[in-house]
């Protein structure tokens, strides 16, 4: 479990992607502060609902003539922890994203919460020109996988698909 505990009221980069081959894929948060570079780890999922909730939230901002701040996930890619709960808002009065994202809860040997583990933790606020081009990155990440089948929306490996649908 991390110990990691930080608070930004700005962050210089705030992006993600997806290293490795379509089927092997790990997906990558990443926020940069100074000199403080912030890497989880997350799923696909994750980062697709991320992306719907946070262009909701962009429809309810006023809206912004600068184009999105795009950024992308540098190396080093060591990781802090992998993402657990995340938490989305927004600020009305500084038109800012809340993003709060939380290390997934240890367990015992019965899958019960360890009451007190350490967890991570990172408290950020964006831009909204961040949040979009992190909404755009996330697109881009997930459409570079594996092809879904059209009849039953499962992901084709390269060495073919069994669909429960064509059974």
């Amino acid at each position: 479990m991390s110990d990691l505990f930080a608070e930004y009221d700005a962050v210089d980069a705030f992006a993600v992607g997806a290293l490795g081959e379509p089927g092997q894929r790990v997906f990558l948060l990443q926020c940069r502060h100074g000199d403080d570079r912030i890497t989880i780890k997350m799923e696909k999922q994750q980062a697709q609902a991320m992306a719907l909730y946070l262009r909701r939230v962009l429809e309810d901002l006023p809206a912004t003539s600068t184009p999105p701040t795009t950024s992308s996930i540098e190396p080093p890619f060591d990781t802090a922890f992998v993402l657990g709960e995340i938490g989305l808002g927004y600020e009305r009065d500084g038109a800012r994203v809340l993003v709060q994202l939380e290390e997934v809860e240890e367990t015992d040997e019965e899958g019960e919460p360890l009451a007190d583990a350490p967890r991570g933790h990172l408290r950020v606020f964006l831009s909204p020109e961040q949040a979009l081009a992190f909404c755009e990155q996330s697109d881009d990440a997930v459409a570079g996988g594996r092809p879904t089948c059209r009849w039953c929306d499962l992901p084709i490996n390269v060495d073919g698909h069994l669909c429960p649908k064509m059974n």
